[in-house]
């Protein structure tokens, strides 16, 4: 944010660009919401993740075929201050 700053690029003040954070890959981590501003993230189901993944991994110990080995969890994006509004469609044609 203090780079962006820096370098003239205008962001959450005139809601022009917004700021995702994705620090530790994903997650809604707790001092995202302690920045100025506030930043947005994406929340990750971190216990059903587990839950799956020992679930799999008993399968496999006790030797039974795994009927799926890439599952898709849902999840969430927290929108906070660090996040501005779509624009609008400057292109009359689309």
């Amino acid at each position: 944010m203090g780079w962006a700053r820096r370098h003239g690029i205008e962001s959450w003040e005139s809601r022009n660009a917004s700021i995702i954070n994705q620090t530790y890959r994903f997650g809604d981590v707790p001092f995202a919401s302690m920045t100025d501003p506030p930043l947005t993230t994406i929340r990750e189901p971190f216990q059903k993740m587990g839950h799956e993944a020992a679930e799999m991994l008993f399968k496999i110990i006790h030797g039974k075929r795994l009927s799926e080995k890439h599952r898709v969890l849902p999840v969430e994006l927290v929108i906070r201050e660090s996040t501005a509004p779509p624009l609008k469609r400057r292109n009359k044609d689309r």
